[in-house]
């Protein structure tokens, strides 16, 4: 059984996830390491969550909390620098051009 104060934590979080993930990826920062802790706690929580959350995180309808930590911790792979508090969910970047790619 989760504890309670995750689960709410877990919720913000999942809140977070779904306004960062609906912002363009050339727009949206990249994605933040307060992440990290919750979804290292409920990688093996195998609960099933509610229905609201898992339409946040585009996850089917019988998703758990595995599921999600572990789409969390993905969207932080690979990453060599976490961005600044201001800079979540959008970092505002340029957008490549045909000319960049020649």
């Amino acid at each position: 059984m989760i504890h309670p104060a995750v689960k709410f934590q877990f919720g913000r979080i999942v809140q977070e996830y779904g306004n960062w993930h609906a912002i363009d990826e050339y727009d949206r920062s990249r994605a933040p390491g307060w992440w990290w802790g919750p979804a290292l706690a409920l990688r093996d929580a195998h609960e099933q969550m509610p229905t609201d959350w898992l339409r946040l995180m585009a996850l089917p309808d019988a998703g758990t909390y595995s599921d999600a930590a572990r789409l969390l911790l993905d969207s932080l792979a690979g990453q060599t620098s976490q961005p600044w508090p201001n800079e979540f969910p959008r970092q505002y970047q340029t957008r490549p051009t045909a000319t960049d790619a020649a």
